[in-house]
């Protein structure tokens, strides 16, 4: 089976694929990295900035040498073994022309930038698959983990679903998986947890795919509600609860 990974160009997404690759040898890879989630901001909170370069550093030391953003996809590429293929997004231009060269069977997203348009949502003749790093419907959007600790939830979780349309975390729910929230971990520390318990589960799903040629899906069950990034009140309140976004001093 040939799977186009739709990614974005952050330590959890290369920690994630690293993982499912080692898991999925059999499978022919090739990737599709956005530069970050939506469009560019020009002044984003400092402390978001700060997590930003720690990413880096973490990218840094697991690909072996002191890297800028713009020389990551071609250090993960070599650190993969898989072609990385940089772009804005896949709907149009050459980042679709590369898409569609590929010829995918399935299409993975795991943090991609991108909202997926109906001529790349075309594309993969078995559909496209989602690893939401949230539960369905309750936190849809971005940074779900974060959201999950500010309102002090005792659980978060990931969604594995389909993408049929241009809606934002809306397709049917092929798995959904709760973890207990421990309130002293720090966001970066329980966001790689989550992905390191949902990569057996999208491994094994990919496998039933692979055979079945289709996946059980079921609807999205109660109130929906999407979270952006968050503003400066919403970092001041994370921090007053006692909440970090990332530990220095924390092995990964």
């Amino acid at each position: 089976m040939r799977i186009a990974l739709l990614i974005n160009r952050d330590f959890p997404s290369f920690w994630t694929v690293r993982q499912l690759l080692r898991s999925l040898p059999e499978f022919t890879w090739s990737i599709f990295m956005t530069p970050q989630v939506g469009k560019a901001q020009s002044s984003v909170p400092e402390i978001l900035s700060a997590l930003k370069a720690y990413e880096l550093n973490c990218l840094s030391r697991e690909l072996g040498r002191q890297l800028e953003w713009g020389e990551v996809h071609q250090a993960m590429a070599e650190a993969l073994g898989v072609r990385v293929n940089p772009v804005l997004n896949v709907n149009r231009g050459r980042g679709l022309e590369q898409y569609r060269s590929f010829r995918p069977d399935v299409a993975l997203s795991i943090r991609f930038g991108s909202i997926l348009q109906s001529e790349a949502i075309a594309v993969p003749r078995l559909g496209v698959i989602n690893l939401h790093s949230g539960l369905l419907p309750e936190f849809r959007g971005i940074m779900a983990t974060f959201w999950s600790m500010l309102r002090a939830r005792a659980v978060y979780g990931y969604t594995i679903h389909s993408i049929t349309d241009a809606g934002i975390d809306t397709g049917n729910i092929i798995c959904r998986v709760v973890l207990p929230l421990e309130s002293r971990a720090d966001y970066f520390t329980k966001t790689l947890e989550l992905y390191r318990s949902a990569v057996p589960e999208l491994a094994a799903q990919l496998k039933i795919l692979n055979t079945a040629g289709q996946l059980k899906t079921g609807a999205q069950q109660g109130l929906p509600q999407y979270f952006g990034l968050p503003e400066a009140a919403d970092l001041q309140r994370f921090h007053e609860l006692g909440c970090t976004l990332f530990d220095e001093g924390q092995p990964i």
